[in-house]
């Protein structure tokens, strides 16, 4: 079994992806490393310490480490 907290990321923030990040955050045994919208994140209405990106790609080469990704578009 893991000790560390599983490291996820979100692609997509609209409503679905917003309560995926919501959950993650809850949970100890997770935590949200990343997410990516289109849209900026002041736009956005969720708050974390996370890192956010507009591209997937700039995501995924800056997190290499991630445990999931949970894709919500």
């Amino acid at each position: 079994m893991k000790d560390t907290p599983l490291q996820f990321a979100v692609i997509g923030l609209g409503h679905i992806g917003k309560r995926h990040a919501d959950l993650i955050l809850r949970r100890d045994d997770c935590h949200l490393v990343a997410a990516c919208d289109i849209r900026s994140l002041d736009k956005l209405d969720i708050c974390g310490d996370f890192s956010f990106y507009s591209s997937v790609e700039d995501m995924l080469d800056a997190h290499s480490d991630l445990d999931a990704v949970c894709i919500c578009t």
